[in-house]
Order: structure tokens, then sequence, then C-alpha cells
């Protein structure tokens, strides 16, 4: 198993930010169809000197191919509907899963 933690920065470059709302529109239409398991963590985010609210989504997965792909779409996705520069993607291998 790997996991994948993706970092969504919600600042748009107008100033506004991406509201909860349309954070969880966005899970509802983009990451649940791909995968039908994940946590979602509120949290604060730096990104060039300014703290944002940042919402980290956390997937436990095969590690295969597809996936990765599923992963990278979810990004570019995110990273063109709400105008952001990225998504931060962190995998790591755990040393022990059990459900």
């Amino acid at each position: 198993m790997k996991q994948t933690t993706l970092y969504f920065g919600t600042q748009k470059p107008d100033g506004t930010h991406v509201t909860y709302f349309d954070f969880y529109s966005f899970l509802v239409e983009s990451v649940t169809p791909r995968f039908s398991g994940y946590t979602v963590i509120d949290s604060t985010g730096f990104w060039k000197g300014d703290s944002e609210p940042t919402y980290m989504v956390i997937i436990l997965h095969e590690g295969v191919k597809v996936t990765d792909k599923l992963i990278n779409q979810i990004r570019k996705e995110y990273k063109e509907l709400f105008n952001q520069e990225s998504v931060l993607r962190v995998d790591s291998v755990p040393e022990n899963i059990s459900f």
C-alpha cells in the first residue's frame, strides 16, 4: 500500500478563496468517483510567505500506474478549476496498515 497526501491551497490570484462549498463539490465530482475512500483535513498552509486555508486529502492506494494517473488528473482539474499554481503531492509508504 502507498499513501498519497494532496495539499489544496484555497487562495486565488484575485485574492478570493475557494469556499468550503466549492471544495466539497470538487471532492464529490472529482475525487469520490476515482477513490471510494479518503480523508480530508482542514489546515493552514504557507505559500510564498503567505498563509492560507488548505485542505489535505489523504488517499491510501495500491500504488499502481493507473492510480498515479488518477491522482494527477485530480491535481490538474483543481488547478484549472480554481486557477491554482500547484497542488502539492507527497507519496509515502506506511510501515503498517490494517483495517
